[in-house]
């Protein structure tokens, strides 16, 4: 007969919820680092620090040494 300690069905428990936590904020962390990169894209042009042009509905970076 196979006999689980009750230690060992704390450990798995809490190494479960650990892993669980884990991916719960990397999930969140990567939705805030995409919102943060868009958020400074946008400012920047807004405050003309970047060169722009609209194609098709979309922003498109123009290289600074293109016209």
């Amino acid at each position: 007969m196979f006999v689980v300690s009750v230690e060992m069905i704390r450990w798995a428990i809490i190494l479960a919820a650990s892993g669980c936590a884990f991916m719960i904020g990397k999930h969140l962390g990567a939705k805030e680092e995409t919102q943060t990169i868009e958020n400074t894209i946008n400012y920047l042009i807004e405050n003309g620090f970047l060169r722009w042009r609209k194609t098709n509905g979309e922003i498109e970076l123009i290289k600074l040494n293109e016209e």
